[in-house]
Formats: structure tokens, C-alpha cells, sequence
């Protein structure tokens, strides 16, 4: 019987050629896998407009102007094609801080305020529609309120007898609201406020009256920055000494 050699094939790509390693394999995947152009968030290049980078131009990013020369700067970088809102952004020393400014000339906003006594206000409150700023009541509403409060609460909405909120005239009080005053508050957890003084279109003297009647409410050393902006301008930082 003829004995059959087994007979070696010298495969140049099999001797040569050694198996990757299970690390390499693992690297490559990796390479394979990773997102191109992959950008940490916030890190995007944000593009403004020409008319923006000519306001910004005319303001000192770390300068410090006066309540005048700030709403001057503001009126002269309102850039947009509509009537922009003059904007107060706070840093205070303390947080859980609320006041209520009464500012001499008209914000350009009208507030909505809203009495808890009225039953269709009622409904919008357990329905959970919220169209207003402002919410009073009179102290026999209060046990119908509380049902709502984790609701009303952090939206500072719920009615309170230490902000005045709670009356035994809310129609009275209401009236009185809508003039000129406005409740302004702390973030929660953090001494930032933020709120409207005006409208860029508003004289400048308005402006400053509104501004100063700001800062003495919130009170110049509870201030530890202070920068005002129109809607679509750049930040201009107000001198408080």
C-alpha cells in the first residue's frame, strides 16, 4: 500500500505575518469608532454679526462707567431691528435676597397680576396655566392655596404677607402693583438677579432714573457687580464707587 506524504506550504503571509494582538485590535476599533471633529460643548466658535462686533467695539470689556455713561453706551449698541429691552444682570454678596424697586418711569413691559379670589384664576392655577407675574390673595384664599404651593412656590408665585402679596384688599394692592413696581429676587441657590429697567428707545434720563432707583433698592453694597445690556448688545459694566 502507498504511504502518503503529508507535505509542509511554506505561506510566506503566514510565517511572516503575526496575528495582531488583542490590544491593537482594541486600538483600532477605537480609531475606527471615534467621532471626527469631536468638540468639547461650549468650545464652538459662536459667529456675530457685523453689526455686533461694531457696537462691542465701543465698549471696554473691563472698563467701568458711570449709571450715565452706561446707558449711553446701551442706547448707542441697541443694534437690533426692534425696540430692545434695557437689561440689569446682578452679582450680590448674598443670595435669598428680594426687594421691591419702584421705578420712577415706566419699565416698557407690562406685568401681569393676577388675584387668587377670582375663580377663573383659580381654574388657570389647578389646570397649571400660569399667564401671569404676579399672583395676590386675600388671607381667607390661603387654605385653597396651599394645595399648590410646591407648584407656585419656585416660581415665586405663591402669595406671601412678607412681600405684601396677601391682602385684605388684592384689588386695591393690584392696582397699586401695576404703576411702576416690581418684585425682583435671587436665582435660587445663587446671588445672580436679572431684570428689565426699560426699553433702548426710552430717554436716556428715564433710563438712568430707573437704573439709580435700582441700585438704591438692591443697595450699592450689596452689589458686588453690576453690568446692563440691550437685548442684543454687548455687557457694559457699571461703577458702583
Amino acid at each position: 500500500m502507498a504511504q502518503i506524504k503529508k507535505t509542509k506550504t511554506n505561506n510566506p503571509k503566514t510565517v511572516n505575518e503575526k496575528a495582531p494582538s488583542v490590544s491593537n485590535s482594541k486600538e483600532a476599533a477605537v480609531k475606527k469608532n471615534k467621532p471626527k471633529n469631536l468638540k468639547k460643548p461650549g468650545t464652538a466658535n459662536r459667529k456675530r454679526g457685523i453689526k455686533y462686533l461694531k457696537a462691542r467695539k465701543l465698549v471696554d470689556p473691563l472698563g467701568l462707567y458711570s449709571a450715565k455713561e452706561a446707558v449711553s453706551l446701551l442706547k448707542k449698541t441697541a443694534i437690533a431691528g426692534f425696540d430692545e429691552t434695557a437689561e440689569a444682570h446682578l452679582i450680590l454678596k448674598q443670595e435669598s435676597f428680594s426687594v421691591q424697586v419702584d421705578f420712577p418711569y415706566d419699565q416698557g413691559r407690562k406685568r401681569v397680576i393676577a388675584i387668587a379670589d377670582d375663580e377663573l384664576v383659580m381654574a388657570k392655577i389647578k389646570s397649571g396655566k400660569i399667564d401671569f407675574d404676579v399672583l395676590l390673595a386675600s388671607p381667607k384664599m390661603m387654605p385653597k392655596l396651599i394645595p399648590y404651593a410646591r407648584f407656585l412656590g419656585p416660581k415665586g408665585l405663591m402669595p406671601n404677607p412678607k412681600e405684601g402679596t396677601v391682602t385684605a384688599d388684592p384689588e386695591k394692592k393690584a392696582k397699586k402693583l401695576a404703576k411702576t413696581g416690581v418684585k425682583i429676587r435671587t436665582e435660587k441657590k445663587t446671588p445672580l438677579v436679572h431684570t428689565v429697567f426699560g426699553r433702548a428707545s426710552q430717554k436716556e434720563t428715564e433710563l438712568e432714573a430707573n437704573l439709580e432707583a435700582l441700585i438704591k433698592a438692591v443697595g450699592r453694597q450689596n452689589i458686588r457687580k453690576l453690568i446692563i445690556t440691550s437685548t442684543m448688545g454687548p455687557g457694559i459694566i457699571v461703577n458702583l464707587d
